[in-house]
C-alpha cells in the first residue's frame, strides 16, 4: 500500500466535483454531499462490497482517496496507522485484494478511482449493512 501526496488527492476530489457536481465546495462538509450529477452514459448503484471487489478485479491497482474532512481524517489515521506511517493519510494505491480490508473500515468516508483519477464507487459513514454486508454507491457505464 502507497500513499498518495496531498496535492494530487486534491486534483482528483476536485475532478470528482467538476465532473459530478458544479465545481464548487464549502469547507467542513463532506465531498460526497457536492455528488449531484451522473454523467451521461453512467447509472449510480447501491452494491455490496463483494460485487464491488468482483466488478473491479480487473484493476491492477487503485486510487483510494480519503475525504479531506476533520472527522473523517480522524478515523483514517487511527484505522491505518499500522499499514502508513504518515500522521495526514491524504489517499493511498492499492490492489484490489488490498481493497477489502479498507473498505472493513466502516467509518472512513472514501472515493474509489481508477488510475487516471476516474470515480468508480464511494464509501461513506451512512453507508447501511445487509447481513453485515456494507453496502456502498457505485458508477455503473450503462449498456446499450
Amino acid at each position: 500500500m502507497k500513499t498518495l501526496s496531498e496535492e494530487k488527492c486534491k486534483i482528483i476530489l476536485q475532478k470528482i466535483l467538476s465532473n459530478f457536481g458544479e465545481g464548487k465546495f464549502e469547507e467542513g462538509r463532506y465531498y460526497f454531499d457536492f455528488i449531484t450529477t451522473i454523467p451521461k452514459g453512467y447509472t449510480d448503484l447501491k452494491i455490496r462490497v463483494s460485487e464491488l471487489l468482483d466488478k473491479l478485479e480487473e484493476f491492477e491497482e487503485l486510487l483510494i482517496v480519503f475525504d479531506p474532512n476533520p472527522q473523517n481524517q480522524y478515523y483514517v489515521r487511527s484505522k491505518l496507522r499500522e499499514n502508513c506511517a504518515e500522521d495526514l493519510i491524504a489517499g493511498v494505491c492499492v490492489t484490489s485484494s488490498q481493497l477489502k480490508s479498507i473498505l472493513e473500515a466502516a467509518d472512513i468516508d472514501m472515493y474509489i478511482c481508477d488510475q487516471c483519477g476516474n470515480l468508480l464507487a464511494v464509501a461513506t459513514h451512512e453507508d447501511l449493512y445487509d447481513s453485515d454486508e456494507r453496502i456502498i454507491w457505485c458508477l455503473v457505464p450503462v449498456e446499450k
